[in-house]
């Protein structure tokens, strides 16, 4: 009896690095975990510590491999053999302590409750793969050499693809006959993501035509429709290659040439109005966006701000974004992830998905990509995009 990855100490550390690795002793081990393969694993080999892509492992040793029946509010069938490994959002990680198998699990609402099981991998050593393997996806999007240099939507699709089927080479029985498997192929998705555009030189990012496009209408913007004001020659350059898209996230009647805030809105140049953020006034407006903020560009730095919302005073936090390649990624990533999770909720039955929730993960994902696409951008607590993550009623950052 096997485990289906040929893994030892050095690949474990070679992965993670060795001061992330956490091993238990045998004495450790719970009697239920019959699984010699298993129980070498964790002893000799290790796990990483906190985990990867968007599943955490527990390495305190007070809820490491914890009975899960334990940690469930009652009774419930079929948790006998299943120790708790950790969790991917609000479902349980757990291992099978005779078959090794590894899954998340929840329960029924039925009267005893029922152990229900999402299963991730026949054996952890799979999991330790593919976490290194989501890992390496990630880096990767950041070396600009990486790929050829190539970027975009369609590298998206290929990377994403080809790590797809590397997995379902390695354990196929995770995954259905469609080819996808409900938690790997999301975090897959997620991670992909940051292949869309390359790391810029004088923007963070260089973003092309064909990534905009897929933003939803694009007005194209000419030399002539950028004023003076618009001094930043980098987002002069950006705005006349890929023009202005219209999203969610980005709206109204965008008005060419571009013109400043005082002068694109009435209220907002009536002498007596009272502006918490008077220098706003002669950013360049691009349009409005959620909480009645409007969208507005420092012409001589090139960074983004938002107005004062429709909440309390001075919210959310002024700053939007360092640049406009930046918001422009940002916005094609929270609409990618959108248009999956919406995907996702019509693809299967509740019975084919028991625990997992796709869309979940895609949240999750939003908050982590944003804050690596531009770390300014969630900086402050009560920034634009920490406000719209935690706010339940606008359905966080992927709501309608």
């Amino acid at each position: 009896m096997q485990l289906k990855v040929d893994i030892d100490r050095e690949r474990l550390a070679d992965w993670f690095g060795e001061d992330a690795i956490h091993r238990l002793p045998e004495q450790a081990l719970p009697a239920v975990l019959t699984h010699a393969p298993t129980r070498r694993l964790l002893t000799e080999v290790g796990l990483p510590r906190g985990g990867g892509g968007f599943l955490r492992f527990d390495t305190d040793p007070d809820l490491l491999l914890q009975p899960l029946a334990t940690r469930l509010d009652g009774p419930s069938v079929g948790a006998g053999h299943l120790l708790v490994l950790g969790a991917v959002q609000r479902d349980w990680l757990v291992l099978d302590g005779v078959s090794g198998q590894v899954a998340l699990a929840g329960t029924s609402y039925d009267q005893p409750a029922q152990v229900v099981l999402d299963v991730l991998a026949g054996d952890l050593s799979v999991v330790l793969l593919f976490l290194h393997e989501l890992a390496g996806l990630r880096a990767g999007a950041a070396d600009p050499a990486a790929h050829g240099g190539r970027r975009g939507p369609a590298v998206v699709a290929e990377v994403t693809g080809a790590l797809a089927q590397r997995m379902r080479a390695v354990d196929p029985a995770v995954f259905e006959p469609s080819g996808m498997a409900p938690y790997w192929s999301a975090a897959v998705l997620a991670s992909g993501l940051r292949w869309a555009a390359r790391p810029g030189d004088l923007l963070a990012y260089e973003i092309t035509p064909e990534l905009v496009a897929e933003l939803g209408e694009v007005r194209p913007v000419r030399a002539p429709d950028l004023p003076a004001a618009l001094s930043h020659e980098p987002t002069r350059r950006l705005l006349t290659t890929v023009g202005l898209p219209t999203t969610d996230h980005l709206w109204g009647d965008q008005v060419l040439p571009l013109a400043t805030l005082r002068e694109s809105d009435p209220w907002y140049a009536e002498p007596d109005a009272e502006i918490e953020r008077a220098h706003q006034l002669d950013h360049l407006w691009l349009g409005d966006t959620a909480y009645d903020c409007q969208v507005v560009l420092d012409g001589q730095r090139g960074h983004l701000e938002v107005t004062v919302g429709d909440g309390d005073e001075d919210w959310p936090a002024a700053w939007l974004h360092a640049d406009l390649s930046a918001y422009y990624l940002t916005l094609w990533v929270l609409t990618r992830l959108r248009a999956e999770a919406l995907r996702w909720t019509t693809l299967h039955t509740p019975a084919d998905w028991q625990v997992f929730t796709p869309v979940d993960l895609f949240q999750e994902a939003a908050l982590q990509l944003i804050a690596e696409i531009d770390p300014s951008a969630v900086q402050d607590e009560t920034s634009f995009w920490n406000a719209l993550a935690d706010d339940g009623h606008m359905g966080g950052l992927l709501g309608g």
